[in-house]
């Protein structure tokens, strides 16, 4: 009986230290497939041949200058960058491992690649400053990149040489669009990108501003960027609404899509508390109006449909098509300008 107990106590303990083994035991390793790299289309970027499978790979943890965004320009050490990575694994059998995340939104598999002899790619490209630690998303070797990107920047290598000179040097030699910025006063800013500014801009406005220009600028046509930061409280500098030869609102309808300045009498005026409306002819519905947005009317005369109804104006600005008929829509006062009566024929009914 005793002997019998103590088999029980034994075969018992066993049982719970296998549960408890199966419970705590490590997961599985992080999954590990070995592809052959058979293009490299950027630095951080390369398609992979994964058992006859194409696989477009997305470095993990590593950011290196673009070369073909649709958003964005070709950036300085970009060409270097893309150079460094075909060097290293185009045509090579290497090994791909995945952390938390499988996929970007775009689709392409996150991956850090290992080079045949262990190189180790996505750390390689921060260690010899061919690009920037990704910190946007966490990966399980941010403090091993950091450091190796404070080497690299102390060392001067790759995209920190000459402290950062050298590629200034290179954005002035390519043209690269530029912007100026003002102290202004009340410890507010003005910002001025070509013949636009934008002003009383605090310090996170001008931030904002900066970075939306950033993004805009290469993914817009100059005409759709002109509508989209007159949209945000950008203005035209003096002059500059003056330079577009004038037509009359009769004519609108032949310019959409063009910035045009267009003169006529507004005959009628409505406010629908969501927007202002300047009507042209009483015909509203097929003929030329100009539009001002609840969300712009501080910046006009209170009461804009009394200010203009009546009155000859130029307005100046991008004409667009909505629901059949001519409409520019206004976001500033510096786009209306009330003109002295010079016999304006009335319009015709």
């Amino acid at each position: 009986m005793f002997k019998t107990r103590n088999l029980k106590k034994i075969f018992l303990r066993s049982l719970l230290l296998c549960l408890l083994t199966i419970i705590f035991a490590p997961g599985p390793a992080r999954s590990a497939e070995y592809c052959t790299a058979v293009k490299v289309i950027d630095g951080d970027t390369l398609e992979a041949d994964c058992e006859r499978r194409l696989e477009k790979v997305r470095l993990i943890g590593v950011d290196t200058p673009e070369k073909f965004h649709p958003e964005k320009p070709v950036q300085f050490f970009a060409e270097e960058a893309a150079n460094f990575t075909r060097k290293m694994v185009e045509g090579k059998r290497v090994r791909i491992e995945s952390d938390a995340e499988s996929r970007d939104r775009y689709g392409r598999r996150l991956g850090y690649v290992y080079l045949p002899d262990g190189t180790f790619l996505n750390a390689e490209l921060v260690r010899q400053g061919y690009g920037f630690v990704f910190r946007r998303f966490p990966f399980r070797f941010l403090d091993e990149f950091s450091k190796l990107e404070e080497e690299a920047r102390e060392n001067q290598r790759g995209l920190w040489q000459e402290n950062g000179l050298a590629e200034f040097r290179w954005l002035q030699k390519n043209d690269a669009d530029s912007f100026q910025v003002y102290p202004a006063a009340g410890d507010f800013w003005a910002v001025r990108y070509q013949k636009y500014i934008k002003t009383h801009l605090d310090q996170n406005g001008l931030a904002a501003e900066l970075q939306e220009l950033r993004f805009k600028i290469p993914e817009l046509s100059p005409l759709d960027l002109e509508s989209h930061l007159l949209s945000r409280g950008w203005r035209l500098t003096s002059g500059e609404e003056n330079k577009t030869r004038a037509v009359s609102w009769e004519e609108a309808g032949k310019y959409v899509g063009s910035r045009i300045s267009i003169e006529g009498k507004v005959v009628i005026a409505h406010n629908s508390g969501k927007a202002c409306f300047l009507n042209f002819h009483p015909n509203w519905k097929r003929y030329f109006s100009v539009v001002i947005f609840a969300s712009d009317f501080a910046r006009f005369p209170s009461s804009p449909e009394k200010a203009y109804v009546g009155k000859l104006v130029r307005v100046t600005g991008i004409v667009q098509e909505y629901e059949g008929r001519p409409e520019m829509a206004i976001s500033g006062p510096e786009q209306i300008q009330i003109l002295p009566e010079t016999g304006q024929t009335p319009p015709r009914k």
